[in-house]
């Protein structure tokens, strides 16, 4: 799995983690060495501690030797008033019991000289016990000088071999303190280093990991933002590149699909707006048209208007021929009362009575022309306003 498909929880649990992890490494190392360097500070404590019991048991062991040699200065001590059981002085406790095992398993080197020791330690309390044996069956004055002798010979020179193992021991225990220190010494510094070295280290992988998850975060933010931006100025055909299963690229999936959305609707609206300018076009034609028809209306009206005007000079004339008609019957009513007048005026309103009755025909024909005409008139108007009809659901239609 790339590191780019990791989500960002993760990454920054992988950086956290990566730093958290030297982190503990340090702390483990510097417990670790900070254990050793106190195993081995106890350690030079006890080698301390054990070179002071050394020589306190040197010491005691030369008051023990100053003591002894107090029988042959006083008159007054029939025996050596000294331990001459070598397990019950304070050094044979101390070798013959528990804390030896401690010293052997602490520092091996002193176990050797310790059992080196156990010899010319017993020797020098057995020539007490001899001394003292020979104090205790004969008068001081005649074994002091076998006594003497015994002491010169056998106990001091026990004397000087027990001290000179407790010196060689004593140097063990310095060597070996020196050897604590030295390692001390080893382990702070090397300590020092190798959590210098893990720190420096942790600080480098921390800032390499730093850089390159907020490289990769920010690249990936700088080119989305570019493509909003782009979507935003009416790009509709920007597209995100990022390959990654993180956030990120759920959200750069998300923005390509959202783009392609904006896309189809524009176009959609392209479409529409295509629709709107051909019906716009279409509207503009059919107002053409109706213009068209409405001028022809217009003219029919104005044909209808003349024939209307036509008709009413027809009725006019009408009215008047019937005007005249009515005097004329008068004068024919006059005529026939003068009848009896005489059978010429008779003849002569004949005649005229003739002619009014053609002039009366004629009108009356002219009259039912006119009124013929008003009804053509008439159903011209319906049609017109038939068409009128038609042209109005057309256009609630077109609407």
């Amino acid at each position: 799995m790339r590191l780019k498909d990791l989500s960002i929880s993760t990454k920054l649990l992988l950086a956290f983690g990566t730093v958290l992890l030297f982190l503990t490494i340090i702390t483990v190392l510097s417990w670790h060495r900070f254990s050793s360097v106190i195993s081995v500070i106890d350690h030079a404590d006890y080698s301390t501690h054990l070179n002071k019991i050394i020589l306190e048991r040197e010491i005691d062991h030369l008051k023990f030797v100053n003591k002894a040699g107090r029988f042959f200065t006083d008159d007054t001590l029939k025996s050596m008033q000294v331990e001459t059981d070598d397990h019950q002085c304070a050094l044979g406790k101390w070798l013959y019991g528990s804390e030896r095992k401690d010293v052997e398993n602490n520092i091996p080197a002193l176990a050797g000289l310790l059992q080196k020791l156990e010899q010319p330690h017993a020797r020098l309390h057995d020539s007490v016990k001899q001394i003292n044996t020979l104090a205790g069956g004969q008068e001081k004055s005649a074994i002091l000088p076998e006594a003497q002798k015994i002491f010169e010979g056998s106990t001091k020179s026990a004397l000087v071999e027990v001290e000179g193992i407790l010196r060689e021991m004593i140097a063990t225990v310095e060597a070996d303190a020196a050897a604590d220190h030295q390692q001390v010494d080893s382990f702070i510094s090397s300590g020092r280093n190798l959590i210098l070295f893990f720190a420096v280290l942790t600080f480098i992988l921390g800032l390499i990991i730093s850089f390159v998850i907020s490289r990769s975060i920010a690249g990936s933010t700088r080119q989305l933002a570019a493509i909003t931006d782009s979507l935003a100025k009416g790009n509709m055909t920007t597209r995100s590149t990022l390959n990654q299963d993180d956030e990120i690229g759920r959200l750069a999936c998300s923005t390509n699909k959202l783009a392609v959305s904006l896309d189809n609707m524009c176009a959609r609206v392209h479409c529409s707006s295509s629709t709107i300018n051909g019906s716009a076009e279409n509207l503009d034609k059919l107002s053409g048209t109706l213009f068209t028809a409405a001028e022809t209306m217009s003219g029919s009206c104005n044909t209808v208007a003349a024939a209307a005007e036509q008709m009413n000079a027809n009725m006019t004339a009408i009215a008047a021929a019937a005007e005249e008609t009515s005097t004329n019957v008068s004068m024919v009513a006059a005529a026939a009362e003068e009848m009896t007048s005489t059978i010429a005026e008779i003849a002569h309103g004949s005649e005229n009575a003739r002619v009014i009755a053609l002039q009366g025909v004629e009108e009356a024909g002219k009259a039912s022309a006119s009124v013929q005409e008003l009804g053509d008139a008439a159903r011209l108007i319906g049609r017109v306003t038939e068409t009128i009809n038609e042209i109005a659901d057309q256009t609630n239609l077109l609407a």
